[in-house]
């Protein structure tokens, strides 16, 4: 199953007031990713490009740790575009540029950053490899995304309780969410050296089922093509995983 990017840019966009309130995760994952960057030495990088910069939590941190660079940030999400440049239209050296972060086509780049982007794309193999063509001799790429296990829960929540309806509404979308051996396989192919795969599980508790649905609803991470589910068939998947997976209520 394929990603449909343009109702993808139009769920995000729909809740790009929302996203920072709701977005925990990334924003962890934002702050791991720019240690790696720390470490790596890219706060002397010339040319950053961010793939994927949404509503620019990221690229507000790394704007400030590489404060020398040239930052390209872009994204398929126009709205949330406009968040980010304007909350960071003070800065001289950065950009903005609406784009499928998948079909980059750029050259002699010095640094790639993505955060919790790639997990959208429908051939991560094949951005990689452009990727590669992009950068200069001697160039990085450093990014954090969603990987194997994200949402399990849910998933086998699905399977259990809907039956062919879980096909429809998603469940079957943990096929974008790719193991590190995948992505090592993918980023050596592609032509990358000194490849580096690292895995970290986080877990975010909710009081409720229902307010974790409506948190990655209102981050814009539904399901692209949504299927609307009868009160009865909600109420079986919200009674299987609160039966199942709950933890200290």
């Amino acid at each position: 199953m394929s990603v449909d990017k343009v109702r993808v840019a139009r769920n995000f966009g729909r809740y790009v007031k929302s996203y920072g309130d709701y977005a925990i995760v990334q924003k962890r994952m934002a702050h791991q990713l720019l240690q790696r960057v720390r470490r790596a030495g890219g706060s002397h990088a010339g040319r950053i490009i961010e793939i994927g910069c949404g509503t620019g939590y990221f690229t507000q941190l790394l704007a400030e740790t590489c404060r020398q660079s040239e930052i390209t940030a872009i994204d398929i999400c126009s709205e949330a575009l406009g968040v980010a440049s304007l909350r960071l239209r003070h800065n001289p050296n950065l950009h903005f540029r609406v784009a499928d972060g998948e079909l980059l086509d750029e050259r002699n780049c010095d640094l790639l950053v993505s955060n919790a982007t790639f997990q959208w794309f429908n051939d991560l193999s094949g951005a990689f490899a452009r990727y590669y063509a992009c950068l200069r001799d001697g160039g990085a790429m450093l990014f954090a995304t969603l990987g194997q296990g994200t949402f399990t829960e849910l998933y086998v929540s699905m399977s259990k309780t809907l039956g062919d309806k879980a096909h429809a509404i998603g469940a079957n979308y943990n096929r974008h969410f790719p193991s590190p051996k995948a992505i090592e396989s993918d980023l050596s192919a592609a032509g990358f050296a000194r490849v580096r795969v690292e895995q970290e599980k986080e877990t975010e508790m909710y009081n409720s089922v229902k307010d974790f649905l409506y948190a990655i609803k209102y981050i814009g991470a539904g399901n692209p093509k949504p299927m609307v589910l009868s009160p009865r068939s909600l109420a079986k998947l919200i009674g299987y995983y609160s039966e199942h997976f709950s933890d200290r209520g």
